[in-house]
């Protein structure tokens, strides 16, 4: 999966990959952002990577069909099923913090291969088929960082310098990334946020109420009186639909230790959630009421939502609503480019309720911090 990330796919594309769309060759992405469909030729490592995985799970008794998922859940509660975003999102997080690299999101991979290829002098048109980006302007957004790089590495080569100090600089080691296709002896136990009866007494129902935006985009869940505000936070970003790699704050405290429980005790009041400080997101939680958990359910849970979120980097409430004007007019001077920023699937209308069900399950100890 790392290795597909590095190819630059999106961690949306990855959720959607059945075995069929791997030939041993390349990938076939079918369903993209922005219709950034297309193939990926893969280098020898992932090819290695893929064939590992696929041969380890026809071991493990699992029957590969072409429309099977490529990659599937090992947590309790969605073992076997397709791998969503958020798990993907959470793995990658992870397996980040291990490698002590921070501000790590899956979709910067694809930035860093728009960077990649325009410092290694590929040609823009050919870069740009092998990122899947339709367009040179939005090409350029991403590719930006290379030609900067690669200006400031000529400039000093042509003074006869090397950058920095004027020193040779050493190579920084790469990690070499292998797949393991053998279940370690030793791995840690994860289970499923999910809290057993014995472990939750009493929960939280809250509406999450997206503000500025009409039609109101909202949901409405349940969550442990022990959940804290930096496990809030993973669960509003889940059922929202948000990707994360923003900053955020609570209105109410700064420390995200806090659990709902010592924050409202039985004074049922409202706060607030900031997400994105430049398109400044501003979410309003109702806390609804507080009642006892239901032997043999999962928590957290979404019981109801309406619409989509926002696509990120929109630009505000403000930018969502001029986008939305413009995807009703096909005849918009933007509506070609906006069309082809969103993507022919998004629906401004959608919600689905099981798909972020799914998400919350895929949501584990070691990722979110339940315990």
């Amino acid at each position: 999966m790392l290795h597909l990330i590095d190819h630059g796919l999106r961690a949306s594309e990855i959720h959607r990959l059945n075995v069929e769309d791997y030939d041993g060759q390349r990938l076939t992405i079918r369903v993209a952002k922005a219709d950034s469909v297309g193939t990926v030729p893969l280098l020898k490592k992932a090819r290695k990577a893929i064939d590992q995985y696929k041969l380890w799970r026809e071991q493990q008794g699992d029957i590969l069909e072409n429309d099977s998922p490529l990659f599937v859940s090992h947590s309790n509660n969605s073992k076997g099923k397709r791998l969503q975003y958020w798990g993907i999102y959470k793995i990658f997080k992870a397996i980040a913090d291990i490698a002590e690299v921070e501000n790590a999101h899956p979709h910067r991979g694809r930035h860093t291969l728009a960077t990649r290829l325009v410092m290694k002098d590929m040609d823009s048109v050919l870069a740009r088929r092998i990122t899947r980006h339709a367009s040179e302007q939005s090409f350029v957004r991403y590719s930006d960082r290379g030609i900067e790089l690669k200006a400031e590495q000529e400039f000093y080569e042509v003074h006869g310098e090397a950058p920095g100090n004027g020193e040779p600089t050493e190579k920084p080691e790469s990690i070499q990334l292998e797949a393991v296709v053998e279940e370690p002896t030793d791995r840690p136990q994860i289970t499923s946020v999910g809290h057993p009866l014995n472990s939750v007494s009493n929960i939280y129902q809250l509406k999450i109420t997206l503000l500025g935006v009409r039609p109101q985009v909202w949901r409405r869940i349940q969550v442990p009186e022990t959940t804290t505000l930096a496990q809030l936070h993973t669960v509003i970003q889940a059922v929202m639909g948000w990707e994360g790699y923003h900053l955020h704050q609570f209105s109410e405290s700064e420390d995200e230790t806090l659990t709902l429980a010592e924050l409202l005790g039985d004074d049922l009041f409202p706060f607030g959630y900031t997400y994105d400080f430049g398109d400044m997101w501003q979410h309003e939680i109702k806390v609804e009421k507080r009642l006892a958990s239901k032997p043999g359910k999962d928590y957290p849970v979404c019981l109801a939502g309406k619409r989509a979120c926002p696509p990120e980097d929109c630009g505000g409430d403000w930018g969502y609503a001029h986008l939305l004007r413009v995807l009703k007019n096909h005849r918009h001077s933007q509506y070609e480019e906006r069309m082809e920023w969103v993507g022919s699937d998004f629906d401004p209308k959608a919600f689905d309720l099981v798909q972020v069900n799914q998400s919350l399950r895929e949501l584990e100890v070691e990722a979110v911090g339940y315990s």
